[in-house]
């Protein structure tokens, strides 16, 4: 019955809108004297492409969107020697109908069954030169994210209910604090993501399935915690390293390749 309900909220918000009206905004930011550098973004609905930029100072994107149906919102500003970029949007079908809210977490209903006018495109290529922070958080759809070439000092990235590919295809230039990664109902895929050399890797990993790739790994030691519920999670550990992992499933499927026990410990 609620999957039901769910199709008839989304055919009513749906049917009553223009879905032929799309505009294009393009932003381009300098970073000038930033020696670090915070990315914010907040996607609720559409698909996102991140790529290091070869303006090795600059910020550069583009949001494709139906004005009439989307809310954007992008800041970008400097708080002493550090750049901030904010990136937010909004679609209507999710922020203006709560019970579809509900129903979409209750049923996992998938991106793909919302038509336009909801389609969102977003791509940005960001400064390989300036060391930053990334927390990334997306609702419904999915992201192809290129951290190759980033100075990477933390990412939080909360996937939510969107399918995403992560890679990193070189080694990390600063020193990475932590690397989160959420997975709600959708795939996130990653592949060496050892290249960030992070000291602290969390994973939390709901109803949906997780790939985690750490080959590139070349640090002293790192830490793995993985919290995973009644999704899947395959990890993926990098020979002559030395890796602490630690595991908390519930009903879920748990694999490791590559890994080695010492003692009580793997």
């Amino acid at each position: 019955m609620k999957r039901l309900t769910l199709i008839l909220l989304c055919w009513k918000v749906l049917s009553g809108q223009d879905s032929t009206y799309f505009v294009t905004d393009t932003y381009f930011y300098p970073l000038q004297d930033a020696q670090e550098l915070t990315v914010s973004l907040d996607v609720k609905l559409g698909q996102l492409k991140l790529n290091p930029n070869q303006a090795s100072r600059a910020i550069a994107g583009s949001i494709y969107y139906n004005p009439g149906q989307t809310r954007t919102q992008v800041d970008y500003s400097t708080r002493g020697r550090t750049g901030q970029l904010s990136v937010e949007l909004v679609s209507a079908a999710l922020d203006s109908n709560e019970d579809l809210k509900v129903d979409i977490k209750m049923t996992g209903f998938k991106v793909e069954s919302l038509n336009t006018p909801y389609y969102n495109e977003l791509d940005f290529a960001l400064p390989r030169a300036v060391p930053s922070r990334y927390k990334l958080n997306f609702g419904m759809g999915d992201a192809d994210l290129d951290f190759t070439g980033l100075a990477v000092r933390s990412l939080l990235l909360d996937c939510g209910m969107s399918d995403v590919d992560l890679v990193v295809g070189e080694p990390n230039t600063v020193p990475c604090d932590s690397v989160v990664l959420k997975s709600g109902l959708g795939d996130l895929r990653s592949e060496g993501l050892g290249y960030l050399q992070a000291k602290t890797v969390r994973l939390d990993v709901g109803l949906g399935s997780a790939t985690i790739d750490m080959r590139g790994h070349t640090r002293s030691s790192t830490t793995i915690d993985a919290d995973v519920g009644l999704g899947g999670l395959h990890l993926v550990l990098p020979t002559h390293s030395n890796i602490d992992v630690e595991v908390s499933t519930f009903l879920s499927s748990v694999d490791m390749s590559g890994l080695v026990q010492s003692g009580d410990n793997h």
